[in-house]
Parts: C-alpha cells; sequence; structure tokens
C-alpha cells in the first residue's frame, strides 16, 4: 500500500526586477488594469501620498521642463555663436580695409573694444619686427619667451586667469585691473607678436572655453601683418 503525501510547496515572492521587467516589456498593463491606477499610490516627497497618475504627470512635468531648458539653452548658444560670426565678419572687413601698418593697432583697438566689448587691448610686437606698426609695444622675444613659451609653441589662443607677472607684462600699470584675459599668437610667416585682451570680469575668459573664432581672428590678423612684413 503506497501512502502519497502532498507537500505545499511555497512560491518564493516575487522580485521587484520581476516586476518591472514585466512592466516595460507590457507597457500597456494599467490599460487593462484601470482600476489599479485608483489603488496604486507613490510617496511625494513632500510626505502626502499621490496616485500613480499624478505622480506620472509629475515626473513627465519635470522631464519637459528639464528638455524645455536644453533647448533654451541650445538657442542661446546658437544666438551667440550668429553673433560672434557677424562680429568676426565685420572685423575681416575692417582689416581688408588697413592699407598701411601704422593703421593696424588703431583699428584693432577700436574693434575689440566697440565690437567685442574688451576692456583693454595691447598689441605686442617682438623685438624690431614691422617696424612700420605705430602704437604698440616693443617687447624682447627672449623675454615674452620665457613668460609665455606654451603660446608660441601651441600656435593657438590662450585664454584664462594669468599670473601677476604675465598680467604686468602684458598690460604694463594697466595690469591691477585685468581679471581674465585672451592671447592671440601673430604669426606672418614667423612668430611676430601676440594680442592682448583683457577683460575686468574674471569669468570673460576661462580655461577650457571655445576659442575657434579667437582663432580665425589670429590667423586673420597675421595674414594682414604678413602684408607688412620685411621681405
Amino acid at each position: 500500500m503506497s501512502i502519497q503525501t502532498s507537500q505545499n510547496v511555497e512560491r518564493s515572492p516575487v522580485q521587484e526586477k520581476e516586476v518591472v521587467s514585466y512592466l516595460r516589456q507590457h507597457p500597456d498593463f494599467f490599460e487593462r488594469n484601470t482600476m489599479l491606477l485608483a489603488e496604486l499610490s507613490v510617496p511625494h516627497v513632500s510626505g502626502s501620498a499621490v496616485s500613480l497618475v499624478e505622480r506620472q504627470v509629475a515626473v513627465l512635468r519635470d522631464k519637459n521642463e528639464h528638455l524645455q531648458k536644453q533647448l533654451d539653452d541650445f538657442l542661446q548658444i546658437a544666438a551667440d555663436n550668429e553673433k560672434l560670426s557677424r562680429q568676426v565678419y565685420r572685423f575681416t572687413l575692417d582689416l581688408i580695409q588697413v592699407q598701411a601698418a601704422n593703421q593696424l593697432a588703431e583699428m584693432l583697438q577700436h574693434s575689440m573694444r566697440k565690437d567685442f566689448l574688451a576692456d583693454d587691448v595691447n598689441l605686442l610686437i617682438l623685438d624690431e619686427q614691422l617696424a612700420d606698426i605705430s602704437s604698440c609695444t616693443r617687447v624682447d622675444s627672449r623675454q615674452f619667451r620665457a613668460q609665455f613659451a606654451k603660446l608660441l609653441e601651441d600656435g593657438g589662443a590662450m585664454v584664462g586667469r594669468f599670473n601677476d607677472r604675465q598680467r604686468e607684462f602684458l598690460f604694463k600699470g594697466r595690469a591691477e585691473k585685468i581679471a581674465s584675459m585672451a592671447l592671440l599668437p601673430l604669426v606672418a610667416k614667423r612668430p611676430v607678436g601676440v594680442l592682448a585682451i583683457g577683460s575686468y570680469d574674471a569669468t570673460r575668459f576661462y580655461a577650457g572655453m571655445g576659442t575657434v573664432y579667437l582663432n580665425q581672428m589670429s590667423s586673420l590678423i597675421g595674414k594682414t601683418l604678413a602684408r607688412f612684413a620685411r621681405k
């Protein structure tokens, strides 16, 4: 005689990840079980309970606001780039109209202050190169390389906050007011100088900012200087 024994097999509780996986695979679950929406509640950060629908609406609203902010930021960046593009275009036209070397420094001063809102501008020319350029600061190339070797090596614009010695070298007695600056290396077949653009605002020029337009301007000034360089 055989005796059958029944064993109660206790099922393990459903794991949370299984529920999540199921709901993801069946996004229409709550459409087929609408009465659950009224029974479920989700704790709110304020401590009160809200229905799942209200919580979902709140999440979607927050997400929409985040996306809207991203869109606004992109539109602002696009507007800023368009403005810069127009400014560089005008800058290019002004350079084309420079017919003599002694006009260049004055043109750069006017353009940087008026169109690019620079607080201070200084055109530094190395040694005795480009002797016909007036209203510029003549600097010893060895002293300049000692302070800004990386600028000449890399060949690209440098931006940010510089140390006291560098600011004094570039702006002399006006250096104390300069909180940030952009340095544009000037190359006319060979390095001939640098355009220093100073700002009283410490956040105007900062490490890591884009320098595409600054490098374009650096190249344009260099090409202009090459027209006046000694053969």
